[in-house]
C-alpha cells in the first residue's frame, strides 16, 4: 500500500501546480471529453524510464519475483513452472492535469509521457499485488518462485470517453497490441474548464492467471 501510495503521489507531483486545484472538481464523466491519442509503451521502455526518473519506484511495478507474460507474445513454456493457477485479474487507473496558458514554457509530450509511464507502471504493481494477495490466501511461503503473469492484455473502458469511472465492475474492450508495444495508455481532452485543456489519462489492463517458476 505504500508503494501505490508513492505512485500516486509522484503521479501528481509530476504534472505542477496546475493539477492541483483540478483534482476537487474533477469529474469522471464529462460529456466534451475526446479521445486524444492511443500511445504504445514496451515493457523495456517504461522499466528504463523508471530508472532513470524515478528509481524509487521500479520495484513496484518490476520486482525480481514477478514477469508478465503477454497475450500477443508465445505462450509461456519451459521446464521448472508450476500448474497455471487460474485469477482473473484487472487494473483500471486514471489521472488528469490542466494544461493552461502558464504551462506555455513546458513540453506537453514529455508530460504526457510522464503521465503514461507512471500510470502504466501503477497498473503493472496493481496485477502484481492481486497475485501477491493470492499466493498469501493460499499459504504460499516460497519466496523463490517467481510469478509470471499470464495473458496480460491493455484496453480501454467500454464507457470511454464520456465515462471514466475506474470502479472494479466498469466493462472493459480489449485492443489489439501495436508492433512490439504491448502496454495501452489511452489519452483524452477536454474544454469543459474554462480555465484550460483537461488532459486525463486511462490505463486498463487484464491477466488470466500465474504461473510460478522455481529456480
Amino acid at each position: 500500500m505504500l508503494q501505490r501510495a508513492l505512485l500516486t503521489f509522484n503521479a501528481l507531483a509530476i504534472v505542477g501546480l496546475s493539477l492541483i486545484p483540478l483534482q476537487p472538481a474533477l469529474a469522471f464523466v464529462d460529456d466534451k471529453r475526446v479521445l486524444s491519442d492511443h500511445r504504445w509503451y514496451t515493457e523495456a521502455y517504461v522499466k528504463d524510464y523508471l530508472v532513470k526518473n524515478y528509481p524509487t519506484l521500479v520495484t513496484g511495478a518490476f520486482h525480481k519475483t514477478v514477469r508478465y507474460a503477454y497475450a500477443a507474445d508465445a505462450p509461456v513454456s519451459g521446464s521448472g513452472f508450476s500448474v497455471h493457477q487460474a485469477l482473473p485479474m484487472s487494473a483500471r487507473r486514471h489521472e488528469a492535469f490542466l494544461w493552461s496558458e502558464k504551462d506555455a514554457g513546458k513540453s506537453l509530450g514529455a508530460e504526457i509521457d510522464k503521465q503514461c509511464v507512471l500510470l502504466i507502471s501503477e497498473s503493472l504493481h496493481s496485477l502484481k499485488y492481486q497475485v501477491r494477495r493470492a499466493r498469501i490466501k493460499a499459504r504460499d511461503t516460497n519466496t523463490v518462485a517467481v510469478a509470471v503473469i499470464t495473458d496480460v492484455r491493455s484496453g480501454e473502458l467500454t464507457a470511454a470517453p464520456r465515462d471514466l469511472s475506474t470502479y472494479k465492475t466498469r466493462p472493459i474492450s480489449l485492443i489489439p497490441a501495436e508492433g512490439d508495444r504491448r502496454l495501452l495508455c489511452n489519452v483524452y481532452r477536454s474544454t469543459t474548464r474554462s480555465a484550460g485543456i483537461t488532459y486525463e489519462f486511462s490505463v486498463v489492463l487484464t491477466a488470466s492467471g500465474f504461473y510460478l517458476r522455481y529456480k
